[in-house]
């Protein structure tokens, strides 16, 4: 099976933390930060279309162009509804249902699977597997090679470099130690980067600002 071609289904794929066999932010919907994960995977579908010619930046909101519909029926349903709004805006609508509908694309398609078991024998239990782990894990190693290669000025895979900044904003586990090393070069491209990936930073500032302003920290 090919793996997901789309920038949202690699980056859910590839959330995947292989130590602990499991999706770190499935469990996360639960607590406080499960958003974040909505808000990289809208951002991911918003870089899709930009780098695909189907959405483009006009003094700093989104438009969508006169290309083709796309084929993939997530990104079509992410276009509508894009005129004229602003970035951030746009990746923190909705971000519940991103999460919902890039897994159920996923489970469609057979890259995920749920596996059921029983805690200590007694208590049911469900778990989303991989279809097929060494895959993402070559996804995941061509993420941090686009991320090394920006960063030592060399040429660098456009998508797999996207999936990579969007990972690092979303705090996920496989750039956690490349990030550390990182930090500083990770930033400022982030900084200078293409629209929706920028968004995506300001979108997360403006969600945990709202929320220190309503928590009164």
């Amino acid at each position: 099976m090919d793996r997901p071609q789309t920038l949202h289904g690699q980056l859910y794929l590839v959330a995947y933390d292989p130590q602990l066999h499991r999706f770190r932010f499935e469990r996360d919907n639960r607590c406080d930060n499960g958003w974040l994960f909505g808000f990289a995977l809208r951002a991911a579908m918003l870089t899709d279309l930009y780098l695909t010619g189907h959405v483009e930046d006009k003094q700093g909101n989104a438009h969508p162009t006169s290309a083709a519909r796309p084929d993939d029926p997530v990104l079509r349903e992410a276009l509508k509804g894009v005129a004229g709004r602003d970035w951030a805006q746009l990746i923190a609508h909705n971000e519940h249902h991103a999460r919902r509908v890039v897994r159920d694309q996923l489970e469609t398609t057979g890259w995920l699977r749920v596996q059921h078991r029983r805690m200590l024998g007694i208590i049911p239990a469900a778990r989303l597997g991989l279809y097929d782990e060494d895959m993402v894990s070559g996804l995941a190693d061509q993420v941090i090679e686009a991320l090394r290669n920006a960063i030592d000025d060399r040429p660098a895979d456009p998508r797999p470099l996207a999936v990579g900044l969007l990972a690092v904003q979303a705090q996920m586990p496989v750039i956690s130690s490349f990030e550390n090393s990182h930090r500083q070069e990770l930033r400022e491209m982030t900084f200078a980067a293409i629209e929706p990936i920028l968004g995506l930073h300001h979108a997360i500032l403006n969600r945990l600002t709202d929320t220190r302003r309503n928590t009164g920290s």
